[in-house]
């Protein structure tokens, strides 16, 4: 019996995963795509952000120092909100920046 065998859907989800985890690889050596100001997570943000993410699938966003000090949140918490409110995952934080995906 050959244990080395995979399913031909198990194999298509594989590569689909991977060219995720390539796409969010690709996103941290990016510039970021969005940026989130001094008026903190506006309407008009999320909008720019869901429609880039149609597109995109893959976002990385910066938030501006500003944005922490007028809405007293922490930048983790400003990311999950965001992911949240996006209807999208996380997949990470580093310093100011996260990144943001859409399956």
């Amino acid at each position: 019996m050959n244990y080395l065998y995979a399913a031909p859907h198990d194999q298509d989800q594989g590569k689909r995963r991977r060219s995720l985890r390539d796409l969010i690889k690709e996103a941290w050596h990016s510039s970021a795509h969005v940026h989130i100001g001094k008026r903190g997570i506006t309407d008009e943000v999320i909008i720019e952000i869901k429609r880039r993410l149609k597109k995109q699938k893959v976002l990385k966003i910066r938030i501006l120092p500003s944005c922490v000090k007028v809405s007293n949140l922490d930048r983790r918490e400003i990311a999950q909100i965001v992911a949240k409110r996006c209807n999208a995952h996380l997949a990470g934080v580093r310093g100011y920046t996260f990144v943001i995906y859409k399956r």
